[in-house]
């Protein structure tokens, strides 16, 4: 009963922080969660504490979902950094109110402690054991896959629009994707040996 407290608290804060830190009003969070407010801060102790546990929560889901599911042993880093790319869009649909939390998290700035030990090792797992032999001649693998990875980073956060809602994104979702396969195709002609002869838009 205790812990199916804690996650309708943890679950009711999702949907409130998504409105942005200061917007949110522990009120809200309270009475949708079903429980008083004296309740919400005997387990958490300020509105301060309940946010950070609200987005650890967020990227602990997220990033262990990206986990479970890419594979990491395909030593084709620009094959995985491409199943990362399309799990992320999918993870949106499946998860919204974390996507929307840790967005607005994000723009806000907040709480950037509680994400990087999470995404350095998620990233530390995407770059490691790289088969190097699909690589043209002359081509550092690890500084090419750094290529990709801030380019991809760069477009995602070209998006970025504030006050921009999830389901807008979601809506452009096939538009991203179509987009994106250009630049993998792109870096493929770039990097690897049979760029030219592989087709990315059956992967």
């Amino acid at each position: 009963m205790e812990d199916c407290k804690h996650d309708k608290i943890i679950a009711a804060a999702t949907r409130e922080f998504a409105k942005g830190y200061k917007a949110a009003h522990t009120d809200d969070i309270a009475r949708e969660a079903g429980v008083s407010k004296g309740l919400l801060f005997h387990y958490f102790g300020s509105k301060e504490k309940l946010y950070a546990a609200t987005l650890e929560h967020a990227f602990t889901v997220i990033f262990s979902e990206f986990i479970a599911q890419i594979d990491f042993s395909n030593g084709d880093i620009i094959e995985r950094i491409l199943q990362a790319t399309k799990l992320k869009c999918e993870l949106t649909h499946k998860y919204p109110s974390l996507f929307e939390l840790s967005a607005t998290a994000y723009i806000e700035g907040t709480h950037a402690e509680k994400f990087m030990p999470l995404y350095t090792d998620m990233t530390t797992r995407l770059f490691a054991n790289i088969d190097e032999s699909l690589f043209k001649e002359g081509i550092d693998a690890q500084k090419a896959a750094k290529v990709i990875h801030w380019s991809l980073t760069g477009y995602a956060n070209a998006q970025v629009v504030p006050d921009k809602k999830l389901a807008q994104y979601q809506s452009e979702y096939e538009h991203y994707m179509a987009e994106m396969q250009e630049y993998f195709i792109m870096f493929r002609k770039l990097f690897y040996k049979e760029g030219d002869n592989h087709d990315d838009s059956n992967s």
